[in-house]
C-alpha cells in the first residue's frame, strides 16, 4: 500500500458453530464504498436471521471488531443505522471492540437514536466477550 492511499473496506460476518455471530467493520466504509456496506448489511441481516432461527435459548449474540474502522460518513452512518435498528428485533447483545473515540461516539449515538440498550463499545475483545456471554439474572 502506498502512503496516504485511502483503505479500501473491511468487511466480514461469521456465524460460529456457538451461534455467535462475528462480524469486522473497518478500513474505509465512507461514500466511495457505499455499495460494499450495503453488501455486508444484507449479509448481517442473514446471519441475525439464521442465528434467531437456530438459537435454543433465544439468545443471539454479536462481536464486532471495529478496531481497523478509518473512515465513516454521513452516508455510510445512514446504513448502519438503519442495520442496528433491524438488529433490535434480533440482537439479544451487542458488543464492539477496538474503536476509536470517534466511532465509539457514532455508535453511542446511532445506539441512542435506535432505542438499543442492549449495545456497548470495549476496549478489548476479551472484555466484549466477557459483557456477551455473562448471564442475565
Amino acid at each position: 500500500m502506498k502512503l496516504n492511499e485511502p483503505l479500501k473496506p473491511d468487511l466480514r460476518v461469521f456465524l460460529g458453530d456457538d451461534n455467535m455471530i462475528h462480524l469486522t467493520l473497518g478500513g474505509n466504509i465512507s461514500e466511495e464504498y457505499l455499495d460494499d456496506l450495503k453488501r455486508w448489511s444484507e449479509e448481517v441481516k442473514n446471519a441475525m436471521r439464521r442465528a434467531k432461527a437456530r438459537s435454543t435459548d433465544g439468545e443471539v449474540l454479536t462481536l464486532i471488531d471495529i478496531s481497523t474502522l478509518d473512515q465513516f460518513d454521513q452516508k455510510s452512518l445512514a446504513v448502519l443505522q438503519e442495520l442496528i435498528k433491524f438488529n433490535k428485533d434480533y440482537a439479544t447483545r451487542t458488543a464492539t471492540f477496538g474503536g476509536s473515540v470517534f466511532a465509539v461516539l457514532a455508535q453511542d449515538a446511532m445506539a441512542l437514536v435506535s432505542h438499543r440498550d442492549n449495545l456497548k463499545a470495549f476496549r478489548a475483545k476479551e472484555d466484549a466477550l466477557a459483557w456477551l456471554l455473562q448471564k442475565k439474572n
